[in-house]
């Protein structure tokens, strides 16, 4: 598929600008010429994401990514109600998909929305608790 030939041309570029990449919806990989595999460069997509965060954000955005990702699934697992679980099994699953396809360059906001909507549920409802706890100390 020409996937491994992406891989190693967007490693070398993510040399080039380790810390920071090369910003968000760069058109760093759409213009590399590579030879006789021109046609896998007409588009911007590093075929894997974390090699996609690396290229665009650099280590530092690669780091802030993966701690979001860290800190949304610890806090809610325990958390959850079973009628939300589908939310978990789609981040589960693009995430599993990132590995020969940007789940972030095409459904970046999706994904990310719905991580969203998991924590502020969970805030919301330890908040709750909280409070029904306060009013039988009462």
């Amino acid at each position: 598929t020409g996937r491994t030939i992406i891989w190693s041309k967007t490693m070398e570029y993510i040399k080039e600008k380790p810390m920071v990449g090369y910003s968000f919806d760069n058109r760093i990989l759409a213009n590399t010429y590579a030879g006789s595999n021109q046609k896998y460069f007409n588009t911007n997509n590093a075929h894997n994401s974390l090699l996609y965060i690396l290229i665009s954000s650099g280590i530092i955005g690669t780091i802030v990514t993966v701690v979001f990702f860290i800190i949304s699934l610890k806090t809610n697992k325990n958390n959850c109600d079973i009628k939300y679980s589908y939310i978990y099994i789609y981040i589960v699953a693009a995430m599993i998909r990132g590995f020969t396809e940007s789940c972030l360059q095409y459904s970046h906001v999706l994904l990310y929305v719905m991580l969203i909507i998991v924590s502020l549920y969970n805030e919301q409802k330890n908040e709750l608790n909280n409070n029904t706890r306060e009013e039988k100390l009462k």
